[in-house]
C-alpha cells in the first residue's frame, strides 16, 4: 500500500493506491483515486498514464474533449495480472479534467520583482503538494474563499536570489488570479478546492547547474497583504522539500 502524503501544512488527505477486494474469480481488484493521469492516445481505445503505469479506457473514446496530452484528475478499479500482454483495463472510470503551466525561472531580481507585482494578486487560504508526480510535472491542491463556479489560474516563480533563511535552497513563490467567465472543466473547481499541475523540467535544469544531488527547494504561497499593502506570504511547514526525481 502506498501513502500519498503531503508537502505541505497537511499531513494526509487520502490513500492514493491500493488493493480493495477480489473478484469473484479470486484475482486482486485495485484502485486508483484521487490521483494525475495525462492522456497518451485516443481513438477507439484510449489509454493513460499515471504514476503507477498504463491502462486502457474504453469510455474515454466517448469523450469530444479529452485528448492526447490533456490532464486528468482519475478515480477507477483494474485487476492485475503479470501475465497479460495486454495493458490493465480501467473500470468505473471517473475524471475531470486539470489545468497547469510552467515554473518560471526569471534571469535576475528585476525581473522576479516584476512578477510579484503582476496581475496574480489573489489570496490563496491554504496550498499543499501531492507526492505524486508524473515526469516532470508536480501537482497542488489549492483552497480559496470564492464562489463554487469561479476559476483559479496559478503561477509558480523561482527567486534568483538565495535567500538568507532558505540554506542556500532557491524559493519558489505560488500567485493566483481569478479568471474571469464560465469554465468549460465543470469539475475543476470542487468548491474552492483547484487542482492545478506545473510543469518543473525548467527549474529541475536550473537547479542541476548550479547544485548537486537531488532537486531541492522551498515553497511558499500569498494568504493576503498587510497593513501596508505588502504581499504576505506563508512557507510550506515541511520546507526544504526534496524531490528525488524519477
Amino acid at each position: 500500500m502506498k501513502k500519498l502524503f503531503k508537502f505541505s501544512v497537511l499531513s494526509v488527505l487520502m490513500l492514493g493506491f491500493a488493493a480493495c477486494s477480489s473478484d469473484d474469480g479470486g484475482k486482486p481488484v485495485y484502485s486508483i483515486y484521487d490521483e494525475p493521469a495525462v492522456v497518451e492516445s485516443v481513438g477507439e481505445l484510449p489509454t493513460i498514464r499515471t504514476a503507477y503505469g498504463k491502462y486502457s479506457v474504453a469510455s474515454l473514446a466517448n469523450s469530444t474533449s479529452v485528448a492526447e496530452g490533456s490532464l486528468l484528475w482519475v478515480a477507477f478499479m483494474f485487476e492485475r495480472n503479470p501475465s497479460d500482454k495486454e495493458l490493465p483495463a480501467a473500470q468505473g472510470f471517473k475524471y475531470f479534467e486539470i489545468d497547469s503551466t510552467k515554473v518560471a525561472v526569471p534571469a535576475n531580481a528585476a525581473e522576479f520583482e516584476a512578477y510579484l507585482s503582476d496581475s496574480y494578486s489573489d489570496s490563496i487560504e491554504l496550498a499543499m503538494l501531492y507526492n505524486t508526480y508524473i515526469d516532470s510535472m508536480l501537482f497542488f491542491k489549492f483552497t480559496q474563499k470564492a464562489a463554487e463556479n469561479q476559476r483559479f489560474d496559478y503561477e509558480l516563480v523561482c527567486n534568483p536570489d538565495l535567500e538568507r533563511d532558505a540554506q542556500n535552497i532557491p524559493t519558489l513563490y505560488i500567485r493566483t488570479k481569478k479568471v474571469d467567465g464560465p469554465t468549460t472543466r465543470t469539475s475543476q473547481s470542487q468548491g474552492a478546492n483547484t487542482i492545478f499541475g506545473i510543469e518543473m523540467a525548467e527549474y529541475i535544469a536550473y537547479y542541476k547547474v548550479r547544485f548537486a544531488g537531488e532537486v531541492k527547494f522551498h515553497l511558499k504561497y500569498k494568504i493576503g497583504t498587510d497593513k501596508d499593502g505588502k504581499d504576505v506570504y506563508r512557507a510550506f511547514k515541511s520546507n526544504p522539500i526534496t524531490w528525488t526525481v524519477r
